[in-house]
């Protein structure tokens, strides 16, 4: 099983800037059809865009069984947790209810455009 060490590759959990360097990092291994490991030693800021830029990609993309399977979390802080969690259990509604993401994107864009 391979490893990724958060902390070498971003300083935070917050932005999905973050967690789009880490999905790369991630297809890396799940291209060879490996596991991962992820270390969240030394990170403790955690945000839901952060997750749901890797984790709820991967649950839309591959499914939420295979996502689990395949990615491991490891040394996280409870705060951590429950916003992996919580991004991962959003990916996994939207994924069996077949919701259009990109239809959501768009009700939000046009929501915050109206003010």
């Amino acid at each position: 099983m391979n490893k990724i060490k958060v902390c070498d590759l971003v300083d935070n959990g917050l932005s999905e800037k973050n967690g789009i360097i880490l999905r790369n990092k991630i297809l890396e291994y799940l291209e060879k059809d490996d596991k991962v490991t992820l270390d969240f030693s030394n990170i403790t800021l955690f945000a839901t865009p952060f997750f749901n830029s890797f984790i709820g990609y991967f649950v839309l993309k591959i499914n939420p069984e295979k996502t689990k399977e395949k990615i491991i979390i490891t040394n996280i802080s409870e705060l951590g947790k429950d916003t992996y969690n919580h991004s991962y259990e959003n990916a996994v509604y939207i994924y069996n209810k077949k919701i259009n993401i990109n239809q959501i994107g768009k009700i939000t864009s046009e929501t915050i455009n109206e003010d």
